[in-house]
């Protein structure tokens, strides 16, 4: 039973820090500067998508 809550528990981690970056990037003003900050969070995002499909 433990399992199973572990597990909705990641998803709903994974799920709020993926909104949460995706909707960051909208805010930022679309600035040279700004995309390198970016690419890292699209990156980071990929990156987590890849672990959380792999059940790692």
């Amino acid at each position: 039973m433990s399992n199973s809550n572990d597990e909705a528990n990641w998803k709903a981690m994974y799920l709020t820090l993926f909104h949460g970056i995706v909707e960051a990037q909208k805010l930022l003003p679309m600035r040279e500067e700004n995309g390198p900050a970016s690419e890292r969070l699209t990156v980071a995002l990929r990156d987590a998508e890849e672990i959380y499909i792999s059940g790692k």
